[in-house]
């Protein structure tokens, strides 16, 4: 996570084709940095979110839901979330998560 000096969480700015960083708060951008745009994925594995998340999302009630059915269970409503790159995630109650 990167923050702006106003101490506000900055957001991807892809406008011009390159992935930059915007504060939605002062507006200031900030060039990325080739570990911003890495993505390393082994099986079912994003190492751009926390482990954490994906155990407690599912049961933390202010967390976003959405009606989709999950592919290893017969559950139909999950959490969502993004991951740090901006990946929208899907997260079960059984412990399954894609995107």
């Amino acid at each position: 996570m990167s923050f702006c000096e106003c101490g506000t969480l900055l957001s991807m700015a892809t406008k011009t084709g390159e992935l930059k960083f915007q504060c939605p708060q002062c507006r200031n951008e900030y060039n990325s940095t080739p570990d911003d745009a890495l993505i390393y994925r082994t099986g079912n594995s994003y190492s751009d979110i926390n482990p954490n998340v994906i155990k407690l999302a599912p049961h933390i009630k202010s967390m976003p839901k959405v009606e989709k059915k999950c592919p290893k269970c017969p559950n139909t409503i999950v959490t969502f979330t993004r991951t740090k790159t901006g990946r929208l995630l899907y997260i079960c109650g059984c412990g399954n998560y894609w995107s």
